[in-house]
């Protein structure tokens, strides 16, 4: 009686243990209109990731807008957001995605809020919350979605 309580519960612990791991939605904004540094809301809980893979992907509907950026942001006091990822989009659907990894940061470098390069990272700044700031230039038609999603690492 005993072996088969401790079967189940060694069954149960590895069902637990070995679930799939699932992405979270870091962002799906409609960009219709010109945007400048727009912030979406925070999501929190990720503790402190080893590294986050971030898939952004962009829909384009026809328009005359030229481009679209997504700041992924991260904070390590919860108020000064840092840039840690910028996908730059123009006139086409796209799906992207990258890793950035905790890699210890050893020099100092100067928080960007909204200004890293189009399509680079920052490898060593991951926080418990991350978040999106979207700016588009021009008016993109109705049905063109930015959407970003993460998934940690531990």
């Amino acid at each position: 009686m005993m072996k088969k309580a401790f079967l189940a519960a060694c069954l149960a612990a590895a069902l637990v243990l070995g679930q799939m791991a699932e992405a979270t939605s870091l962002c799906s904004v409609a960009v219709t209109t010109a945007q400048t540094g727009v912030a979406q809301t925070a999501v929190s809980g990720f503790g402190t990731p080893s590294s986050i893979t971030i898939q952004g992907r962009f829909t384009y509907v026809a328009s005359s807008a030229t481009s679209a950026d997504v700041y992924v942001q991260s904070t390590v006091d919860g108020t000064n957001w840092i840039d840690i990822a910028d996908f730059h989009w123009t006139t086409a659907s796209l799906s992207q995605v990258v890793n950035v990894t905790n890699a210890a940061l050893t020099t100092p470098t100067t928080i960007s809020d909204g200004g890293l390069a189009s399509n680079t990272i920052l490898q060593g700044v991951l926080g418990a919350q991350y978040r999106c700031k979207v700016t588009s230039v021009g008016t993109y038609g109705a049905g063109t979605v930015i959407a970003v999603d993460v998934y940690a690492r531990y």
